[in-house]
C-alpha cells in the first residue's frame, strides 16, 4: 500500500506539532496512532497519507488525505498519557491507537507505523536533515499537502534524535564496526552508517 515516501528528520516536537497543527488548520482527519522510532524517551512522525479507495484499506482513510501522528514513548505509561495530550487536543481522532504495549509489539514492523505486513510493490528514499527550516516544511507541504497533486501515498517528516545522535568518538567506531561486518553495506535501508573502507 505505501508508495514513495519522504522522510525528513524534524528539530524537535514544535515541528511535528506544527505539522499536525496545519492537517488541523486545512480541515485534514488527524489520525493518532501508534509508532515512531523511541530512540529517546518520546519521539514521533506525521506522515501526510493519500490511500486509495481499496477494500483493505481502513474505511475513515480511503481516498482522502489525512495526517497520521505517531508518537513511542519510553517510559512511565501516565506521564506518556500527559506527553500525549497535547497532540490529541489538536483535533477529533479518526483512528487513536496509542496505547501501553510490550516491546516485542512495538518492534514488529506492522506495529511501528501500522504498515501492512504484506509484500507490496513500492519505492522509498530518505534524507537526514541536521536541521528543518520552515522553508523546507513549506516545500514538503507544497509538494505532500492538500493542494498539491502529488502521486504519493505517503509523505513523512520524522523526528530521528537520540541514537541517531552519534558523537564524534562513536561514529568513526560505528563505521569501523559496519566495515567489518557489512563491508558491502548490504543492510544500508535503514539509517545508514557507511562502512569504512
Amino acid at each position: 500500500m505505501p508508495a514513495p515516501s519522504v522522510v525528513v528528520g524534524a528539530e524537535n516536537a514544535a515541528d511535528v506539532q506544527a505539522a499536525v497543527k496545519f492537517a488541523a488548520a486545512h480541515d485534514l482527519p488527524v489520525a493518532v496512532l501508534d509508532a515512531g522510532h523511541g530512540s529517546s524517551e518520546m519521539s514521533g512522525s506525521v506522515g501526510l497519507l493519500h490511500l486509495p479507495a481499496l477494500p483493505f484499506v481502513p474505511e475513515p482513510l480511503r481516498d482522502r488525505l489525512v495526517a497520521h501522528l505517531r508518537i513511542t514513548y519510553l517510559g512511565d505509561p501516565a506521564e506518556g498519557e500527559r506527553l500525549a495530550a497535547p497532540f490529541r487536543a489538536l483535533g477529533e481522532p479518526i483512528i487513536d491507537a496509542v496505547g501501553e504495549m510490550p516491546y516485542s509489539a512495538v518492534a514488529a514492523v506492522a506495529a511501528v507505523h501500522n504498515d501492512p505486513i504484506d509484500p507490496l510493490p513500492l519505492f522509498e528514499h530518505g534524507a537526514l536533515l541536521s536541521e528543518l527550516p520552515v522553508k523546507a516544511v513549506d516545500e514538503f507541504l507544497r509538494l505532500a499537502g492538500p493542494d498539491a497533486a502529488s502521486p504519493l501515498v505517503l509523505a513523512e517528516i520524522r523526528h530521528m534524535g537520540g541514537a541517531l545522535a552519534w558523537s564524534e568518538e562513536a561514529y568513526p567506531r560505528l563505521r569501523e564496526i559496519k566495515g567489518r561486518y557489512d563491508p558491502a553495506n548490504l543492510f544500508r535501508i535503514n539509517h545508514n552508517i557507511p562502512p569504512l573502507r
